[in-house]
């Protein structure tokens, strides 16, 4: 139960007052909603219907979804979504990680090629949109959240795109096992329009998480 205080004094209040505040003073947060769908989504046509259609999904939550025995969306097959930029200068790119670390990170595209990664089937939702499913190789965060050495005060990342998209998620999800940055889909280069050169990849969360353009992470 909720106790007022002003100055350090209890204040007392009528009955019906006080039960209207902790009514709606007091109730727990709402549950977060589905993200809405997105409205500028291009679906290849080719072989629609066919057994890479995994639009029948598009309404699941991925954390609640089996995608062990679906098909791998070819990368001709995956869905577009956002403007790429018109090019990437890789030689002048950098990822940098930074805020509540003991150790700035700055690095070059080759540097993180070279650390260790993981490759992982994992399924893709864009809520009431649409369904992928493929094979995506990069460095877990928790790698490169290490390799920064994070500070006990952090609670929180946020993932910020070349042209400033960014998604905030908590420490947790951001250092466990299936959130990594991408650097190749179903073993090739990822192409500029899907991330190029760098997407985030967030296993059991919706889409609109998995950062394109991948440029900065912060700590906070």
């Amino acid at each position: 139960m909720c106790s007022l205080l002003r100055c350090g004094r209890n204040i007392t209040l009528p009955v019906f007052v006080l039960g209207f505040i902790v009514l709606f003073a007091c109730a727990a947060p709402a549950v977060p909603e589905a993200p809405a769908p997105h409205t500028d989504v291009i679906h290849p046509q080719a072989g629609q219907n066919d057994i890479y259609d995994l639009s029948y999904l598009k309404d699941r939550d991925p954390a609640e979804v089996d995608n062990s025995q679906l098909p791998i969306t070819p990368v001709d097959r995956l869905s577009l979504t956002g403007r790429a930029p018109n090019s990437v200068d890789i030689d002048a790119f950098r990822l940098t990680v930074s805020g509540l670390v003991e150790n700035t990170l700055d690095l070059t595209y080759k540097e993180i090629l070279a650390l260790p990664s993981t490759t992982q089937v994992v399924l893709l939702i864009c809520h009431e949109s649409h369904v992928d499913n493929a094979r995506w190789t990069g460095v877990p965060v928790s790698a490169l959240l290490d390799k920064a050495v994070i500070l006990s005060s952090a609670s929180e990342v946020t993932f910020i795109a070349l042209d400033r998209y960014s998604r905030t998620l908590p420490l947790d999800v951001a250092k466990r096992d299936g959130t990594f940055v991408a650097y190749q889909v179903n073993g090739e280069t990822i192409p500029l329009k899907h991330g190029y050169p760098l997407r985030l990849v967030v296993r059991h969360m919706y889409g609109e998480n998995w950062v394109k353009w991948l440029r900065q992470i912060e700590v906070k």
